[in-house]
């Protein structure tokens, strides 16, 4: 179970054992552990494994493994299929000018604008350092261009991500 403590919440695993006592036999042992550590290890396993630590989306491995599983099973007859890469521009730049506390900002805000422009049918990760990488699938239908929407959607995410930010005192264009 988890416990409200100083706003972080802890972690607790509760034993109860029933003591060996032959006076009486309704005695318990009661045993709790915290067990933040072991969660902590559980996560992060989680995480290295597939999702990018800094953002929650897919890490470049595991997005390679999820669209090698997908592309066997393409169906090009019913979807068009597109692979968007989004680079963050002068992200070197940036750490170097503002820190990697700014860095951090610009992967999250764009990871989110990935997320909202994105549909359940795309797979969506962090590829790189600054590099992240939208795997489309769209319906095909009469009267919809599955290539103009395709286009339509890298429009709408460059839109969302080309702006000025105000990030710890800073001010930021990401593009």
């Amino acid at each position: 179970y988890r416990m409200l403590y100083n706003d972080v919440y802890e972690y607790f695993q509760t034993r109860i054992f029933r003591s060996i006592n032959f006076e009486e036999n309704h005695n318990f042992v009661v045993g709790v552990k915290n067990i933040n550590t072991q969660i902590k290890m559980a996560r992060n396993s989680m995480i290295a494994h597939e999702m990018d630590s800094l953002s929650g989306i897919l890490n470049e491995k595991q997005f390679k493994q999820q669209v090698s599983d997908i592309l066997p099973r393409c169906n090009f007859v019913e979807f068009s299929y597109a692979m968007l890469l989004i680079e963050i521009d002068n992200f070197k730049k940036l750490i170097k000018d503002f820190g990697y506390s700014v860095g951090d900002y610009a992967l999250l805000e764009t990871a989110k604008h990935l997320c909202l422009v994105s549909s359940s049918d795309d797979t969506i990760a962090r590829i790189d350092e600054n590099r992240f990488a939208i795997f489309v699938r769209v319906r095909k239908n009469s009267t919809v261009d599955t290539e103009k929407l395709i286009y339509a959607k890298a429009e709408a995410l460059n839109n969302m991500i080309r702006k000025n930010y105000s990030i710890e005192n800073n001010n930021i264009t990401l593009s």
